[in-house]
């Protein structure tokens, strides 16, 4: 798994983009991106598990590249760009074709779920759930 794309990686390479810890309020954001200007921040909140803060730096990361949903935006907009880059996260973290390879190889071992692509690809059961997902997509 060497050769996987590091969200954490990928930070050191980007002076431009600071990182910060923070305490959360309970509910659904663990993380959050804000860019004003050439500064961007990338909150994470501390609680999050190693595997989380993965999928959480990786989510802000795409956000970062995309760029800003416009403010004001209907929240169908807002939806259907976050399942975009949760879909950009997921390959990213467990590339498609390197996802194929692993299933093939454990395929006469039996099934492979969801708790197997977290544990062989070191990402949360969310994100090996969208990746697993995705390969199973016509296409």
């Amino acid at each position: 798994m060497g050769g996987l794309w590091r969200p954490w990686r990928e930070l050191r390479q980007r002076p431009d983009i600071s990182l910060q810890l923070v305490d959360f309020p309970p509910g659904p954001v663990h993380a959050l991106s804000i860019v004003r200007g050439a500064s961007k921040l990338v909150l994470l909140d501390r609680q999050l598990l190693w595997a989380e803060r993965q999928a959480a730096l990786t989510h802000e990361l795409v956000h970062i590249e995309r760029g800003p949903i416009p403010r004001g935006a209907p929240a169908w907009i807002v939806a259907k760009e976050e399942r975009q880059v949760d879909d950009i996260a997921a390959r990213r973290l467990v590339p498609p074709v390197e996802l194929r390879r692993f299933v093939e190889a454990r395929t006469s071992v039996g099934p492979v779920s969801a708790l197997d692509v977290a544990e062989q690809f070191e990402v949360s059961l969310p994100v090996a759930r969208r990746a697993c997902d995705e390969i199973r997509r016509p296409g």
